[in-house]
């Protein structure tokens, strides 16, 4: 058998690539577009359940957005980087912002 007849074996690739998001407009344009759907997904809720708890609804998805993220970081898909007093205080300070956003707009529905 030459060289052209013999087949060629079939290589598995067993490390498969995760598919990261690392540019600054994928992550603003995701937060917009989560941010609307969460706003139509909250009016739907306190509408449809006539759930009159605005701010228990925040508190939950704060919660389930704190455990999404720790359930990324556990699976790969990001690595927490290690921050200074300054950048913690900014980072808590969007976050406040975050969820004084949801919040609002909560109680406005």
């Amino acid at each position: 058998m030459s060289l052209k007849e013999r087949p060629i074996p079939l290589q598995l690739n067993t490390t498969v690539p995760k598919p990261k998001v690392d540019t600054s407009y994928s992550w603003l344009a995701m937060y917009f577009v989560l941010n609307l759907t969460l706003t139509i997904y909250n009016k739907a809720i306190l509408s449809t359940f006539h759930f009159s708890f605005p701010w228990t609804l925040t508190g939950i998805h704060t919660l389930c957005s704190g455990l999404g993220a720790l359930i990324m970081a556990k699976l790969g898909y990001f690595t927490p980087s290690q921050l200074g007093e300054r950048e913690n205080m900014v980072m808590l300070m969007f976050s406040f912002l975050y969820t004084l956003n949801i919040a609002i707009s909560n109680v406005s529905l």
